[in-house]
């Protein structure tokens, strides 16, 4: 299954109708032009040139609207190699493509180029192993350039990719890595949280030393998404289970987030001033904040299906019923909670929310409204039958 990008209109290709030396010879003559300093030409050596093209194609970053056409120039003649020696080309290509000195974003700049030629060299070939090295690739630039959601990205692609190519255990989880910090710069947080919970589940109780960065990443992420309010199921990977003999804090902060309250987050704020902004990577606390002001309010929710006025503003410490109701909307707005204010009697009538802990109780619930609704869908079917068949409705009742 190919990736599938959203691309731009058809460039030509540059030196598109030359023969392969003589296309070498001009993409170098170019890009001496342009400040490289390219070697002879060697025509029984041709891999050496390519691989030298390449490595000094850093000077494209000071060229205009010319350089994609050296792109496509350059990916024409890498296709012209056998595979071992295409991937040692594209490898030498990427580490320059990914080099500092290529900046910009959108279609029309060089990681934009760089997204195209990836997607090309993705689709065109089957081997396995240029399509791990080269999708990955694709991702790294397409971030670069604010183009990841051109990609499909979604786990099931994905998944699909890794039993494609047969990734080992490795493998699949360099991919996961850079998919996750994809979908972080393409601010999409809640879906890079799941990648990174899917990849934790790789880890075993007997390596999860090693997934250490990966479980802090994973909790971290699942922390700032201001969309997610259900952490409880990160406990039950072993990875994270070993966050707390090594990372205490960040431990305590989870549970925090699992099941504390506002003044929980406040006391650890006190003893820990400097832990958002250094640890979280969080210059700005206030969304944070009213993260955990929503979580105390499901916990108040969890107790009483209405909740008083006074009783929100002393939890949740928000001084007037006129914030009260701007915030209660906004969380209405966000669907973390679902409900309506009731002004007269000064209270909030909740009608849903998603539990914070979903534990045995809650599967038991589901299980008995799944129940519910299987018998009424059997006495809808019944209903049904004899709406369709009225000579059957006097052996229905008797």
């Amino acid at each position: 299954m190919a990736a599938t990008v959203a691309e731009p209109k058809q460039s030509v290709y540059f030196f598109a109708y030359s023969e392969e030396n003589e296309q070498l010879q001009q993409i170098g003559a170019y890009l001496n032009a342009n400040g490289a300093k390219l070697g002879p030409f060697t025509p029984d050596d041709k891999l050496k040139s390519a691989l030298e093209i390449v490595k000094n194609s850093s000077v494209l970053a000071k060229c205009g609207a010319d350089a994609e056409q050296i792109y496509n120039s350059i990916q024409s003649v890498i296709v012209c190699f056998r595979t071992d020696d295409a991937l040692q080309l594209i490898k030498a290509w990427t580490e320059v493509l990914l080099s500092d000195v290529f900046k910009g974003e959108g279609w029309q700049s060089h990681p934009g180029y760089a997204v195209h030629v990836y997607s090309n060299l993705f689709q065109f070939y089957a081997e396995p192993s240029i399509k791990f090295f080269t999708f990955r690739a694709l991702l790294e630039v397409a971030s670069r350039a604010k183009l990841v959601s051109t990609i499909d990205t979604s786990l099931t692609t994905i998944q699909s990719y890794i039993a494609d190519w047969a990734l080992d255990t490795t493998q699949q989880r360099e991919l996961l890595r850079t998919l996750h910090n994809a979908l972080l710069v393409d601010n999409r947080p809640r879906d890079a949280a799941e990648v990174m919970t899917s990849l934790l589940r790789s880890y075993k109780a007997s390596d999860a030393k090693e997934a250490e960065p990966d479980a802090r990443e994973c909790v971290r992420t699942a922390i700032i998404d201001p969309t997610s309010f259900s952490f409880d199921h990160l406990l039950q990977i072993p990875a994270v289970q070993h966050l707390e003999s090594v990372d205490a804090l960040l431990y305590k902060l989870l549970n925090t987030f699992i099941s504390g309250t506002l003044a929980d987050w406040v006391e650890f704020n006190k003893a820990n001033p400097k832990y958002v902004k250094e640890v979280l990577k969080v210059e700005n606390d206030a969304p944070l904040l009213k993260k955990v002001k929503i979580l105390t309010l499901i916990s108040l929710a969890e107790k009483q299906k209405n909740i008083p006025y006074s009783l929100i503003q002393s939890s949740l410490d928000i001084p007037s019923e006129i914030e009260l109701e701007k915030f209660i909307i906004d969380v209405l707005q966000s669907g973390a909670i679902s409900g309506k204010l009731n002004g007269v009697k000064k209270e909030f009538n909740v009608t849903g929310f998603e539990p914070r802990v979903f534990g045995r109780a809650e599967w038991l619930n589901l299980r008995e409204k799944l129940k519910r609704l299987s018998a009424n869908l059997k006495q809808a079917k019944k209903h049904v039958e004899l709406a369709s068949h009225p000579e059957l409705i006097a052996g229905f009742y008797h």
